[in-house]
Order: C-alpha cells, then structure tokens, then sequence
C-alpha cells in the first residue's frame, strides 16, 4: 500500500493561499462535505454528509452541520467533485490557438466532447439508482437483470426491474417511489454541456485535455450556492469549479512528474478508468463506463492491454467504491502486475476520520491541491460562477462617476454665485458710505433741490441693491435644489450599457450631456426616460446625436450627446419627444 503524503509534490502552488476552503463530493444520489486548510499541512477541519440528491437542499443540510460544529461561516470559495463530470484528451485541428475565437474554441471543444460524454455519463436507469440509493448491491442488480432477461424473453407483457424487485424482497413500494422521484429529478431537460479545456504542453501533437458536465447539473448547483448566499445565514460563497472524479488523485503521486511512464488506475462506482502520465502531464486516459453492469476482471485486463502496459509494472490503484473491493482483491490475486493502494496521509480531526473514507479523503486533498496548482498539465476544471463584472461595467460606479463629474461642474456654478453676492455687498458698503456722506451734506445744503434730488435716487439705488442681494440668495438656494433633482432625474435611468462622461451647462437652464453605450437601444432608452422625467420644469431634449465611438478603456460602442433646455414651444416640444420613439421603431 502507498501511502501519500500530500505535501511533498505540490506544484505551482499560488503563493500565500493557506484561506479554508469548501470542497464537495457528489454522486448525484447524496453529498459529502469538507472545510479543508491547504498550508504547510493539508487539514480537514470539519466533515458532513447529506443523503439529499437536491443540490440546494443537500447544501442548506451540510452548510448547518458544519457551521454549527465549527462555529462560524462557511469559506468563500469552493468546488465541487462531480461524478457526472467526465475528462478526456482531445485532438483538435488547430494551427495557430490565438487567432481563434474564444467563443469558436469552445464550440469546438463542447462539439468533440459531446459524443464522449455520452458514452461515459452514468446512466439515470432504474437499475442505477437502487444501487446508488443503497437499496441494492451490484450483485443483487446483476440477478435481477438476469431474471427480468429470462421472464420477458417471448412475453408480451414485459416486467419491470422495480416491480421484481419488490417481488423479490429486496425493496419495499415507499423505496421504489422514492427512487421513481430521484430519477424524475434527474430528467433534465438542458441536455448541453458545459466544458473547461487546456493545451497540454509537453505534446507533440495538437492535443488537449478537456472536462465536461451537463449544463443542466452545472445551473443547478450554480443556483443553489447563490440562494444559500443571498440567505445571508452561512456568509457568501462563490462556486469557483467543477472537477471530475477521474484524475483528481494523480497530483500526490510522485511518479507523475518523474521521467518515464506512470499508471493510474481508478475504480468508481459509475465507471474504471485508466491513466498514463510523464514528466507532470496526462499522456492517455480511457474510460469504461459501468453503472448498468458490474464490471469483472476482464474488463480491467481490457484497460490494461489497450495501452500495451507491461506485466510486471507498477500500477497505483485508487477505489472509491466499497462496491470495487472485490474487483481489487482479484486484482491483485490474479494479475502479474505491482498494484499500489492510494491512501490518505491528512491531519484529521478524530470527529472527521470516521466520516471520510481513505479514497475519498485522497479524492478530496487532490481536488484542493488541483485547485491551488496553476498547471491544469493533469485535469482541468469546469468554470462554476461567472466573475464579477470589471469595475467600469457596474452601475454603482456609473453612478459615482455620473455624480463627481455633475458635482464639479456644480460647486463652479455655486462659486460663480458667491462671487457675484460677494460683490454686491462690497457696492453695497461703497453705497451706504456715500449715504453716511450725503448726510452730513444735506444738513448743508437742505436748500438745494439738486441734492435732495441726488439723495432720493442714492437712496433708491440702495433699496435696488438690497432688494438685488435678496433675490440672489433666493436664486442661490433655488438653485442648490434644483441642481440636487436634476442629478437625481439624470442618473436614475442609467442603465448597465451606458456610462455618462460629464454634464455641462451651458447657460441659464441648458445643459449638455456627454455620454458612451454599449449599444443604440441602450441610448434610446435612456433619452426616453430622461424626456419623461424633464416635464416636471418643462424642459426638453432639444438634440441627442449619437456615432459609433469608442470609450476610455477601449470598448467600441456609441458616443452620445444630449442638450436639454426649456421647452420653446409646443410643436418643437412634440418633435423632440417623438424623436426617440421613432429612432426605436426604425
């Protein structure tokens, strides 16, 4: 028996990473969780198990075990071990790999996977789920198989797998309808695939290692992780990646990365397969898919064969399925080749070590340690959650750009104000020193028309000017709430396509909006709303030309230019609303 010690080949570790992370194992019929800590020490820090085939439902189930005996939230990051996940090396014809479209690359990769997959999907039989629910063994499987061949041989009237079962004794009514559920369930209807691929570099041919998963599973447990998120009761957690079962383990092996040819042979459940890897990349995989029969010796000697490995070779040997025991022990008594087990060496908790069996706490370490590698040379992921948009794309920061720029333009015309109140008070202090002067003159002069004349006009002049300060402080405050709903009305419809660049005002009332979108429709739109919203001060939008442009960080798209003023009269009032409208039936 070998055992591993995980952190001895670790390879293109990212540098820093010792955070908890959250690893799942699922076979489609229940759940196994873990919190591992990858640093000096590879560590399960806590274990649980739901028997719940729904993806949400199983999550909420592991997510309350876990928390509660770890007394916190759930990582932020995790990945998910599928058995529905199949890898495999493609070749494809393609010459020059940056001259192709990431989008024509993945069609091409979905398109040479596709007949794969459904070769080696587990098969959502009758047969299938009773084994995989534990109501059957394989064996008892295989003899019903073999009676429901005898009986309906020449009968018109076929019996059914579940309906001997519960004749035989193995199952009871309640169990057979339970499974009857679970395959319901499994009926997707999105039967697309999802793919993750790679170019292995140590080839001398054009071949890549490539995995897929059904897209209907991928949305499924994409969903749940964002609803146990939004829940907000186990803290937000992001599905990073899928990986398959295949080839997870081969990243602790020490021959992988040695000079000459290394085996891998696994034995799971819904399928065998076998390995070869040099020098740290997966030279040859092949499969046998198995969840309808249970496979014997000589389909392992069929695997074996196929690559021509010699008698006498070392193989390591992974079994994840208690169900695979007895091929394993045949195996080893009657093939001439060197079988090494793959068990675990991981700090285990003494509450974890009896949840976790060997395989799959071998299973669950090399998932984490692929996860924390930068070499996708062994296995590839499929990509769970999409990233975040970039910075520029999202609307909180359209907003705050939309308002800093409004805000500048706004403390100019705020500091135009002052300025011009802070001249009236000085004329106003020149004027009441001339009043204070024509005073004392008057008390001189009280004869002369001419001065008292003077006087009334310097007095009309200062109730003028008081009444001229008072008015610009109303302007001034007029002016603060109007600019305050107009910020408010000019970004409210602004939209994830569409960014404005600066708001100018040109004179009293009349404003230019300088702006970039994604699209037309997206301007459309937004003129729409914006036309709507500027009755209320009877404004309009006088002009919206747009042109093909492209924006700070590069993107093409439109540039828009929108000038609102008070509305002239009401022919032109109508010609600008309708101006969008008729953009948007064109």
């Amino acid at each position: 028996m070998l055992k591993i010690d995980i952190n001895k080949f670790r390879k293109n570790k990212k540098s820093g990473l010792s955070k908890p992370l959250l690893v799942l194992m699922s076979d489609g019929f229940g759940l196994l969780a873990a919190i591992i800590e990858v640093n000096n020490k590879t560590k399960i820090i806590v274990s649980a198990r739901s028997t719940l085939s729904d993806p949400f439902s199983a999550l909420m189930e592991v997510a309350g075990k876990m928390t509660f005996s770890a007394g916190g939230k759930l990582p932020k990051e995790a990945i998910v071990l599928h058995a529905h996940a199949i890898p495999s090396i493609l070749e494809l014809p393609i010459e020059n790999v940056d001259a192709l479209e990431k989008s024509k690359l993945q069609e091409l990769v979905r398109w040479e996977m596709e007949s794969i997959f459904s070769d080696l999907v587990p098969r959502d039989n009758l047969g299938w789920l009773l084994v995989g629910l534990g109501y059957l063994s394989e064996g008892q499987r295989d003899v019903l198989i073999r009676t429901l061949e005898s009986e309906n041989a020449g009968n018109n009237k076929k019996v059914r797998i579940g309906e001997l079962a519960i004749r035989e004794g193995y199952i009871d009514r309640e169990q057979l309808e339970e499974c009857l559920k679970v395959q319901d369930q499994l009926q997707l209807q999105d039967q697309r695939i999802k793919c993750g691929w790679s170019p292995l570099i140590n080839s001398n041919t054009v071949r890549w290692i490539a995995t897929a998963i059904n897209n209907g599973i991928h949305e499924q447990w994409v969903s749940a992780f964002k609803s146990v998120s939004s829940k907000g009761t186990f803290g937000k957690v992001n599905l990073d990646k899928f990986y398959p079962y295949i080839g997870t383990s081969a990243i602790q092996i020490s021959d992988v990365y040695a000079n000459e040819e290394c085996y891998v042979l696994e034995l799971h459940q819904p399928y065998l397969a076998l390995m070869t890897f040099r020098e740290g990349c997966l030279l040859q995989c092949f499969s046998l898919e198995c969840s309808g029969n249970t496979p014997h010796l000589g389909d392992v000697e069929t695997l074996l064969h196929s690559y021509e490995i010699p008698e006498e070779s070392e193989v390591y040997l992974l079994v994840s399925s208690a169900d695979r025991n007895p091929l394993r022990e045949e195996l080893e008594q009657s093939l001439l080749y060197k079988f090494k087990l793959l068990e675990r060496e991981l700090v285990l908790p003494a509450s974890v070590s009896g949840d976790i069996s060997s395989a799959e706490s071998v299973m669950i370490a090399g998932a984490a340690m692929n996860y924390t590698s930068n070499s996708h040379q062994l296995i590839v992921p499929v990509q769970g959650q999409e990233p975040p948009p970039p910075l520029y794309k999202r609307t909180e920061f359209k907003i705050a750009s939309s308002v800093l720029a409004f805000a500048i333009l706004l403390g100019g015309i705020e500091s135009v104000l002052a300025w011009k109140v802070d001249k009236l008070e000085v004329k106003l202090d020149a004027v009441e020193e001339r009043l204070n002067r024509q005073e004392l003159v008057k008390k001189d002069m009280r004869a002369s028309k001419k001065a008292q004349q003077r006087l009334e006009e310097v007095n009309y002049e200062y109730n003028e000017l008081i009444a001229l300060k008072g008015l610009m402080e109303s302007v001034l405050v007029t002016r603060q709430k109007f600019t305050s709903e107009f910020l408010d009305i000019v970004t409210r419809n602004l939209n994830d396509n569409l960014v404005i660049n600066s708001i100018e005002e040109l004179e009293w009332n009349k404003f230019v909006i300088d702006g970039w979108a994604l699209d037309q429709p997206s301007i459309d739109y937004y003129g729409q709303e914006l036309s709507r919203d500027l009755k209320k001060w009877s404004m309009i939008i006088a002009e919206n030309p747009s042109s093909l442009g492209r924006n700070t960080a590069g993107l093409t798209g439109y540039n828009f230019k929108f000038v609102l003023q008070k509305k002239p009269t009401g022919l032109i009032q109508h010609a600008t609303n309708s101006s969008f409208t008729q953009r948007k039936k064109r």
